[in-house]
């Protein structure tokens, strides 16, 4: 499983609203950075907006906690838990200013938990 299925999987569990107000498609580009999001001019906002944004701002911090449970992986030289990841991301300040703190947790548990089953998928 490659980081944008893992991505995919976390956007569904984590942001479950916002996927299936976007749907599979778009969800697809926004991973793959076929889509970027830029604030409307003029006009009223309209929740789309928000639903970008949010969107963005969790793949970021996916990205962000996948490069952190790898660089634990090398270094620990074992599978990271959450309390490892998590420790490791709040002493780098990298926590999403948009995201409160249940989705952050949520986020970096469904990372953890994609990366042990994809190394149980592996190991079969």
């Amino acid at each position: 499983m490659n980081n944008q299925l893992i991505i995919d999987k976390v956007l569904h569990d984590t942001f479950p609203d916002e996927y299936s107000t976007l749907g599979n498609e778009t969800i697809a580009k926004l991973i793959e950075g076929k889509i970027k999001f830029e604030p409307p001019e003029k006009g009223r906002l309209m929740p789309i907006t928000e639903i970008f944004q949010n969107l963005m701002e969790g793949i970021a911090f996916i990205n962000t906690v996948l490069e952190v449970y790898d660089y634990l992986e090398k270094k620990l030289e074992k599978e990271p838990t959450e309390t490892d990841t998590e420790k490791e991301i709040n002493s780098r300040g990298v926590l999403p200013c948009k995201l409160d703190q249940n989705k952050s947790k949520k986020v970096i548990q469904s990372v953890v938990n994609q990366r042990k089953q994809r190394k149980q998928r592996k190991r079969k």
